[in-house]
Formats: C-alpha cells, sequence, structure tokens
C-alpha cells in the first residue's frame, strides 16, 4: 500500500474526529452554538456569494457572444449599401 494514501487516510480520520469532537462541543456549550451558527452563516453567506460571481460571468460571456454576433449582422446588412453607393 501506498504510504501517501495511508498519510492521506490517517489526516482523514484525525479531521474527521476532531470535528465531531468540535460538535459535540458546540451542542453543549451556549458559546458554542453561537459561533457554529456564526460559521455556518459565513459559509452560506461564501457560497451565495460564489454562485452570484460565477452567475456574473456566465452573463458576461453570453453579453460578449451576443454583441459580438449582433455587430457582424450589422456589418453584414452595411457593406451591401456601401458598395452600391460606390458604383453610382
Amino acid at each position: 500500500m501506498n504510504i501517501h494514501l495511508v498519510l492521506k487516510v490517517v489526516v482523514f480520520i484525525a479531521e474527521g474526529l476532531l470535528l465531531l469532537l468540535a460538535l459535540a462541543a458546540t451542542a453543549h456549550f451556549e458559546i458554542g452554538r453561537l459561533l457554529f451558527t456564526i460559521a455556518v452563516g459565513a459559509v452560506c453567506a461564501f457560497g451565495e456569494i460564489f454562485v452570484i460571481a460565477k452567475i456574473g460571468q456566465r452573463l458576461w460571456k453570453w453579453s460578449g457572444r451576443i454583441t459580438s454576433m449582433l455587430a457582424r449582422n450589422r456589418n453584414a446588412r452595411v457593406e451591401p449599401e456601401s458598395a452600391n453607393r460606390g458604383e453610382a
């Protein structure tokens, strides 16, 4: 078995037990419940901000595509008119 995999499993188990211990302390003490609630709220707020930023990036990309498509269509309509004026 790979030593890297063994270390990864040990660290994962230690983190899980520490989080379980923190959750038990949080449930027992009032200040712990308050801090846990604040931490969960912060994580949720961070997640919402991340999603809003991703949606904004996608809308920015779509607006660029739509603008370039409209500009191409406008140029296609303008070019034949200028060619006809040159012939007259």
